[in-house]
């Protein structure tokens, strides 16, 4: 069955663009668009797509700040016309980024992603994480667990340790059903869980199966959805 695709773009020549390059593959098909971020949420929210062609710059919300408020999210490929707007695109989840003017053939090369990703394991995408002038994209099978910092999130990993300047919140709804948030600070990938071990006075620790054998605290609100998704 054929993907079905709805583009957001204010600017008719990209958006005939898109329309003739989606005709052009048997494996799309045209569901919708709009001109604009706030007529497409009210119908995506009803009419969910399969894929997403979301410019960056749009009136009066921009692609990033509509994608925020789209839950949950689908697959999107963003449209910019500049190439800063690359890295936010990945943080935002993106699967991938056209920068305009684009070709049929790097339209071809994004939407095989989309293609790839939904055939094969749904959590071989990866988190997109800034340090500095340093741009990373981490693997989720890489990433053990993540905790809060104030306003930031340390990313502990199978390598190292890196530090995202999202909210822990804020990353959750881009992790893939691998990982449960086991605390309020902490969001665990079950992976890695080696065991529970129940603690005096009601909750749980858990161990994790990394070098360290690092152990998390499971707080009691979650320790109910825990164990029903754990089989250790």
């Amino acid at each position: 069955m054929p993907l079905r695709c709805y583009v957001i773009e204010d600017e008719p020549p990209a958006r005939e663009i898109l329309f003739r390059f989606i005709e052009a593959r048997k494996d799309l098909s045209l569901a919708g668009w709009a001109g604009d971020a706030r007529s497409a949420l009210n119908y995506l929210k009803v009419n969910p797509a399969d894929l997403v062609f979301l410019d960056v710059q749009l009136p009066g919300m921009s692609g990033f700040e509509m994608l925020e408020e789209l839950r949950p999210s689908p697959a999107v490929i963003f449209t910019t016309a500049g190439q800063a707007h690359a890295v936010p695109a990945f943080d935002h989840g993106a699967v991938d980024f056209l920068l305009k003017p684009f070709s049929m053939e790097r339209f071809d090369i994004a939407v095989n992603r989309v293609v790839q990703k939904r055939t094969t394991n749904p959590s071989s995408g990866g988190l997109a994480v800034t340090e500095g002038e340093n741009h990373y994209l981490i693997p989720f099978g890489e990433i053990i667990y993540l905790s809060s910092r104030g306003k930031a999130t340390a990313v502990h990993t199978t390598d190292r340790d890196f530090e995202s300047q999202r909210i822990l919140k804020d990353i959750e709804s881009r992790l893939p059903e691998s990982f449960l948030r086991i605390h309020k600070q902490y969001i665990l990938n079950l992976d890695f869980l080696a065991h529970l071990k129940y603690r005096v006075g009601g909750g749980y620790t858990a161990t994790l199966r990394d070098s360290d054998e690092t152990s998390v605290p499971v707080g009691r609100g979650f320790a109910g959805a825990l164990r029903a998704r754990w089989s250790g």
